[in-house]
């Protein structure tokens, strides 16, 4: 018997399948309900619709698109297959006991981290930090050569985001309040980059990247000592073996996506890259 786990595919037999008219050359479910809802024997299971893609882009790979998530598959024989998996395209799968296990395509299957990079895409979404509205919209409001910093920021993060582990915001005590007018926001970054591939080549873009933020700041809000809306108090560049639990704590990771973007904002405009700032 095979058992359904997350990150479980659905043959192409399955009755969700023929009830949502899907195209099994195009896509398949995907289960992401928990390990332990599943060992618990409970009837409803979740699952997200999985698009075939042929090249994945790397924005939305290693959990790092809250939205999106372009995930790599393995056929028999080591093959890759990837699949663009979207928070919007969840499905429920109302009795899953009324189904037999062959339902369960072993033919595409997940290796073990990736399983666990499934797991962490589906907990981010609901586990995102709450930055204060007033800071945010600080952000959205100085505007650098037409741009929104936020928007800059985002760009100059892109462009090293195979290096990073991620980018933490620390507001210190104002981390909850919405503050007004002339008071200012003191802001620290860390930058924490990964270690286990290249590590030289992490710090170093890490460390150049710092300059850019701290000039980006700069230039948005002014010298931390005379800033406006936001100081920039320190921006460092961490390798993420001395990144400590402690830090977590104090910290917020932060990503663009999390925002509380306007109106009109889109995916595209996120992923558009300010070479401007470089």
């Amino acid at each position: 018997m095979v058992e359904w786990r997350q990150g479980s595919v659905l043959s192409n037999s399955h009755p969700l399948h023929v009830a949502h008219s899907l195209d099994p050359h195009r896509h398949r479910l995907v289960v992401i309900s928990h390990d332990c809802d599943l060992a618990g024997g409970r009837p409803k299971v979740e699952a997200i619709l999985g698009q075939f893609i042929e090249t994945p882009i790397g924005t939305y790979r290693s959990a790092r698109n809250p939205r999106l998530l372009h995930l790599e598959f393995r056929k028999p024989g080591g093959t890759e297959q990837w699949m663009s998996l979207n928070h919007e395209d969840r499905v429920e799968v109302a009795d899953r006991h009324a189904y037999d296990p062959s339902a369960v395509d072993v033919a595409l299957a997940l290796s073990p981290d990736n399983r666990r990079l499934l797991r962490r895409w589906l907990a981010a979404r609901y586990g995102r930090p709450a930055f204060p509205r007033a800071f945010e919209d600080a952000l959205k409001q100085a505007p650098l050569n037409g741009r929104n910093t936020y928007r800059s920021l985002d760009s100059i993060i892109q462009k090293v985001h195979e290096h990073l582990v991620g980018v933490f915001f620390d507001l210190g005590d104002d981390r909850d309040v919405d503050l007004q007018p002339p008071a200012v926001y003191g802001l620290r970054v860390t930058l924490v980059y990964d270690t286990a591939k290249d590590a030289v080549a992490a710090r170093t873009a890490s460390e150049i990247t710092v300059g850019r933020i701290m000039r980006l700041f700069a230039t948005s809000f002014g010298e931390a000592a005379a800033a406006q809306a936001i100081g920039l108090e320190s921006c460092d560049a961490v390798p993420d073996s001395e990144f400590t639990v402690l830090d977590l704590r104090r910290n917020d990771h932060w990503r663009v996506e999390y925002m509380n973007m306007g109106e009109g904002s889109s995916e595209s405009d996120l992923l558009d890259l300010d070479d401007s700032l470089i």
